[in-house]
């Protein structure tokens, strides 16, 4: 099937997915299903998102992956927006329906009955009166469980009271026989009675002789107590027997051997005792077979399996990725490392062969000015070309002598930078460190610094000058390439403070009354210094 847009497709799978569950049928795979959770997730609405999860959750159940299932469920309900007025309360009830089922084949009572409760509140939001009433009425199956007597008596009288004023009586009464036993127990007989007698006349469960549909034999061994209670033990003995004929073996010798021990019959009770006890036998086993087939049903070890080794391949490529890298960034480091030594050096050279070429075209001038001075009275001609020849070499060695300059001033800059203050200025303007301003002592440290490492450049910035602290320390920052925001956040003032000091400082130096070029002027500066 073709769809004409991404949205198409994820709606019409999960239109499918919704139906082949609603119809017990077999649901899209999982990986196709959290494709349509991740796009509603991203584009859908609150009720879209929460049917998605929940049929995902769905497909989880069928596969027998309870956990992923009940993780699901609770993704659904956590996207559902209860405050909103088109809130989908119907898909919420199924959802803790759902999970309360989990609950109960988990044998988690606690949680089913708070997934029991929540379903009744999302019931009662869409005006589903029976279904609130009938999550009420399973929490007494939880209780039972739990071996909790008067919460199983509360919530069978307040479920029958609920469907009885909603008109229901084959509903009111379905919880009659539970609640009979155990007032038997308690040898509340005529309470019990009644009970009984409004269950077999309104249930809608007995046939026209009195017998009990397929399923519900339970009601024999009941009534059959409710004999024995009463010292009718001919009538007890007849529904136990009818229990037994049913295949409901261990609670039909468990009922015969009561009414044997009634009567007294030794050779009676020794044989029901042994027959009750092998119908417990194989019906412990049989429980255990059950129980074993339910909790592998409901986790898929295998998926489970192949699930872990993906993730053990998973953090093996991982581990894999993470030496390769190493790998380079250690070979880069050391490229890095090698390149800039090497730089370095070539620059050091080209400094030292700077010196030789000064001192040299020093020593030409000193020889030829010393030979100007004693042809000065000997030929006007010879003279002026010594004077031209003078000049040249004079001209040469400002030149080289402004070179060795820059060259020196490069370099002490670069050593400044190279410094742990500047580094630590560095972390100060990025907001890397708790506290973000620096101290009086730390500006003392860093001007210290810069004195020390690029004296020339130090010299020339307060030469004929004075500037104030905040003027060096804003100067010292742009050389330092630091950005005008930068270096408003480390002097702690604003933006237009900064323009103002900068024009201050640019009329003290160059006598330029404009705050934009004394970047330009501060670098002009390492040719001078």
């Amino acid at each position: 099937m073709s769809f004409n847009s991404t949205p198409d497709r994820m709606y019409y799978y999960l239109l499918l997915a919704d139906a082949a569950n609603k119809c017990y049928d077999t649901l899209p795979s999982d990986s196709i299903l959290q494709e349509v959770a991740d796009f509603y997730d991203r584009h859908g609405s609150a009720n879209e998102q929460v049917r998605a999860h929940y049929l995902l959750g769905c497909v989880y159940r069928d596969m027998g992956e309870a956990p992923h299932a009940l993780e699901c469920y609770h993704t659904a309900i956590d996207h559902a927006d209860t405050t909103s007025s088109n809130c989908n309360y119907r898909l919420l009830s199924c959802v803790y329906g759902q999970m309360a089922e989990l609950f109960h084949r988990q044998n988690l009572p606690q949680d089913e009955i708070w997934a029991r409760e929540q379903s009744g509140h999302c019931f009662l939001a869409y005006g589903d009166t029976i279904g609130y009433i009938r999550s009420q009425e399973l929490k007494a199956k939880v209780y039972t469980i739990i071996g909790d007597t008067t919460k199983i008596i509360q919530t069978i009288l307040k479920t029958h009271d609920l469907y009885k004023e909603h008109g229901d009586m084959q509903l009111a009464v379905g919880a009659n026989a539970t609640l009979a036993y155990i007032l038997l127990n308690r040898n509340q007989i005529d309470e019990a009675k009644e009970l009984l007698n409004d269950y077999e006349i309104y249930s809608g469960l007995f046939d026209k002789s009195g017998t009990i549909v397929i399923g519900r034999e339970g009601f024999y061994y009941i009534k059959g107590i409710y004999y024995i209670k009463t010292n009718r033990l001919d009538s007890a003995e007849y529904f136990m027997r009818k229990l037994l004929i049913r295949g409901n073996e261990a609670d039909a010798y468990r009922g015969l051997l009561t009414v044997y021990q009634q009567r007294k019959n030794t050779d009676s009770i020794i044989k029901y005792a042994r027959l009750y006890e092998d119908a417990v036998d194989t019906l412990n086993n049989r429980k255990r077979t059950e129980v074993v087939g339910q909790m592998s049903s409901m986790y898929n070890y295998q998926r489970f399996q192949q699930i872990a080794d993906k993730e053990a391949r998973n953090a093996e490529r991982a581990r894999y990725n993470s030496i390769v890298i190493l790998l380079c960034s250690l070979f880069l480091i050391i490229t890095l490392s090698y390149t800039y030594i090497r730089l370095r050096k070539k620059k050091n050279q080209k400094i030292t062969q700077l010196g030789h070429d000064y001192r040299q075209s020093i020593h030409d001038y000193n020889k030829v000015s010393a030979e100007l001075e004693k042809i000065k009275q000997q030929d006007t001609t010879l003279l002026n070309d010594k004077q031209n020849e003078v000049e040249l070499l004079r001209e040469k060695v400002a030149s080289i002598q402004k070179k060795l300059q820059a060259a020196n001033s490069s370099q002490q800059l670069t050593d400044f930078k190279d410094s742990n203050v500047v580094a630590l200025f560095k972390s100060k303007s990025t907001g890397s460190l708790k506290v973000t301003l620096p101290t009086d002592a730390e500006w003392n440290r860093l001007i210290k610094q810069f004195s020390r490492s690029a004296p020339s450049i130090y010299t020339a910035l307060g030469r004929d000058v004075l500037l104030s602290s905040t003027e060096l320390r804003l100067c010292i920052l742009l050389l330092l390439g630091f950005k005008i925001g930068d270096a408003a956040i480390l002097l702690n003032t604003s933006a237009q403070s900064i323009t103002n000091i900068r024009c201050k400082a640019n009329q003290k130096l160059f006598n330029e009354s404009t705050a934009s070029t004394l970047e330009k002027n501060l670098t002009n500066i390492l040719g001078r210094a």
